[in-house]
């Protein structure tokens, strides 16, 4: 079962009054990234599963691992971590989300094994160095979570670290000190258009768009990417669909028919605010509802978030139903008759 530590926790442990002399602990760091935990076969329907379980099967050793997180130990990459693919200790740490928002509060999940039911002591310290938590795992498996916030702001990495020990008398002897750094999403916050808002003519799109990771040095900018996709509310299908970006049609099959603008490689352009800003036509398409997404990525992830909208522009076109009986022109020449008559 998994067992929430909470920071008061670590109060317990302070008031030992222990002096602590690590003796010849194995110190090791991960790094950020995504944590993977099994291999695929046949199309997705086999799949063998990392485990501490030795099966002489070492899940990495099929398929593409190139872009999931390096475990604590030397060459593994399972987690947990697998002996069939290398020297494992006790410790199996990973972060829920890996990736959070900024603000979010998130876990560091630690599992223990320990077959021996030694008494080990796990503290868990900040960036600073400073203890906030703690807990005893005397159990054969130890499966614990520790709730932290995020930093507040886009981009932002962070480290936490994880000391797993045991107290002998006033003695404390570190077996495993682990690093674990991660970072949160970008910010996307869209300042324009207004949510459930009217809108004509040249629509000013405006955006913020942060975050603190450079992907190189001397780089022009640290968001990769903006992507705006647009969408108009179908009555048939009581959904938004996607609508081609240069006709405003519902006939958009095609990947990424509905995107409108992009900016890309880290040349972003901004105002004076540092807002991101696009000015669309909307002349181009019929006054409906219409849903605005937009995507931005950082070095590591991407988010997104949309906005709803409708349009009211004079003499809009016809851009989906547009036969001879349904035209503007023809209603008009219509009621024209009827009066005469």
């Amino acid at each position: 079962m998994l067992e929430k530590i909470f920071p008061l926790i670590f109060v317990l442990l302070v008031s030992l009054n222990v002096s602590y002399a690590a003796v010849g602990g194995q110190t090791a760091s991960i790094g950020i990234g995504t944590f993977c935990s099994t291999a695929s076969f046949c199309g997705g329907d086999y799949e063998n599963v990392c485990s501490r379980t030795v099966d002489d099967i070492c899940p990495q050793d099929y398929g593409d691992w190139s872009g999931c997180n390096d475990n604590i130990y030397e060459g593994v990459k399972c987690l947990p971590c697998d002996p069939d693919c290398g020297q494992c200790g006790a410790l199996d740490i990973s972060l829920s989300p890996s990736f959070p928002s900024p603000g979010q509060q998130f876990e560091i999940l630690t599992n223990v094994t320990n077959p021996s039911k030694i008494n080990y002591q796990l503290i868990y310290y900040n960036s600073e160095q400073n203890a906030f938590a703690g807990i005893v795992c005397t159990d054969s498996f130890c499966e614990l979570s520790v709730p932290v916030d995020a930093p507040n702001e886009g981009g932002q990495s962070f480290t936490y670290s994880v000391e797993l020990g045991q107290i002998n008398g006033q003695e404390y002897t570190s077996f495993e000190y682990v690093t674990i750094t991660g970072a949160t999403t970008p910010v996307l916050i869209i300042n324009n258009p207004i949510q459930n808002s009217e809108q004509s003519g040249a629509v000013e799109i405006s955006i913020n768009a942060e975050s603190n990771l450079l992907p190189y040095e001397f780089a022009p900018e640290n968001i990769q990417f903006v992507k705006y996709y647009l969408y108009k509310y179908s009555e048939s299908h009581q959904d938004y669909v996607p609508v081609n970006a240069d006709t405003c049609t519902m006939n958009c099959q095609a990947e990424n028919c509905n995107l409108i603008n992009e900016y890309t490689d880290y040349s972003i352009p901004r105002n004076e605010n540092e807002e991101v800003t696009y000015n669309w036509d909307s002349t181009t398409c019929d006054n409906r509802d219409y849903k605005l997404e937009i995507k931005i990525s950082d070095v590591l992830n991407s988010v997104s978030d949309e906005v709803l909208f409708s349009l009211n522009n004079p003499n809009p076109p016809c851009v989906d139903d547009c036969s001879i009986f349904s035209s503007n022109l023809f209603k008009t020449i219509l009621a024209r008759i009827k009066v005469w008559l």
